[in-house]
């Protein structure tokens, strides 16, 4: 299992529903928290959080996918 996919494995587990959603407050606390853990600082968790979410909410904007 590669590291990305073990990240995203146990922040799935995290969230109630299974499926995190990066425009979701709370699944990103859980992310945030899931990523400290794995020995992340802080500004770096909030970076990559915060780049996850844009580049999501842009693919949502190209496919027209805007829900």
């Amino acid at each position: 299992m590669s590291y990305f996919n073990k990240i995203v494995n146990e922040w799935s587990h995290r969230v109630k529903s299974g499926m995190p959603d990066v425009n979701n407050f709370g699944h990103k606390l859980i992310l945030r928290q899931v990523l400290l853990e794995e020995g992340w600082d802080i500004r770096s968790a909030n970076t990559l959080i915060d780049s996850l979410s844009e580049e999501f909410n842009a693919i949502k904007k190209d496919t027209g996918n805007v829900s």
